[in-house]
Order: C-alpha cells, then structure tokens, then sequence
C-alpha cells in the first residue's frame, strides 16, 4: 500500500491515483471527469429491447425493490420498505461466523450493484437524471472491505450508517416514479 493512501488505477485510462481522490460512476473508479465523460459516451445505458416503454416504470421499481432488499440484508432488523410494494445486531460471535458475515455482505452490495445496474437505463430512459447519477455515484466499498464485518454492535453501527440512508433514498425513489 501507498505510504499516503491506497492507490487505484482509472478504469479508463488505467493512470494510478489516490482513492481518496477517485470518482465512481457505475462501480468504476476514475481519475477526472473527462475519463467519466469518455467512459459514460462510450457505455450508454439503454433499456432492454424486448421491454416496451410502457413497462419502464415498473422495471425500474421492480429492480430498485430489489435493491433495497438486498439492503435490508444487511440491516439486518432495521428493514427499510417501500410503500405499497410487496439481522440483528451481533455480539461476540466465532471467527467463522465473522468471515460469513463479510462474504454475505459482499454477496449483497454484489447483488445490489448489479439490481441497481439493471434499473439504471430505466431511469434514464424515464428522464430521471438525478436519481441515476445519484444511483451511480453509492459507494458501499468500505463495505466491502471492513474485515470484522458482524464482529459487534459497532461494527453494525457502522454498516447501519453507510446503508440505511442509501437504502432510504433508494425507497423513495422507487415510491416517486
């Protein structure tokens, strides 16, 4: 590791720069905003063709509902829901039971990127810019990376923070279309 920070390289022009100072877009860390300008021109997002516009709204919320879901797995009995749509906080637990937590949590921002991935074309297609670029900007890496997921009520807390306010904006935005 970097003396000065954890360093990645741009998922467009493969240039090694500091996480801190990296910009997500769809999963992907880049360097400045021209490489997220080149990549998002490049990969334009579109609705799957068998999908008729009409059923676009109904796409997006079902694969937001989805998204949620997956947040609410690790919430655990803190669920976030979403208006008219159809864990608890560990103590002291075993090591295996540690390194469960951590790949199911991985498994779930896994899944929940790629629901949210699945609904993004929709959102655009529907003229919801804003709630897209918000979609493609969630960073649950740190996530991802904490290797003591589950090893306490801290721990929890702290996952709790990161995600219940994403899995809230993803409700309401879910609710308003």
């Amino acid at each position: 590791m970097w003396p000065f920070g954890k360093k990645v390289a741009c998922f467009q022009c493969d240039k090694k720069v500091k996480l801190a100072t990296t910009k997500l877009r769809r999963g992907f860390r880049f360097c400045s905003d021209a490489c997220v300008s080149a990549f998002l021109a490049a990969n334009v997002l579109r609705p799957r063709p068998n999908v008729p516009p009409a059923d676009y709204t109904n796409q997006a919320v079902m694969e937001l509902g989805a998204a949620v879901s997956e947040l609410n797995r690790l919430l655990g009995a803190e669920r976030v829901t979403i208006s008219g749509s159809a864990g608890t906080i560990l103590g002291a637990i075993s090591a295996a039971q540690a390194m469960q937590a951590l790949e199911d949590a991985k498994d779930a921002v896994f899944r929940y990127n790629d629901h949210v991935t699945n609904a993004l074309p929709y959102l655009y297609a529907l003229g919801r810019q804003a709630d897209a670029d918000y979609l493609e900007c969630v960073d649950l890496e740190e996530i991802q990376d904490m290797s003591a997921l589950g090893a306490g009520p801290l721990q929890n807390a702290k996952v709790r923070t990161i995600v219940r306010p994403v899995a809230e904006r993803v409700a309401r935005i879910a609710e308003s279309l």
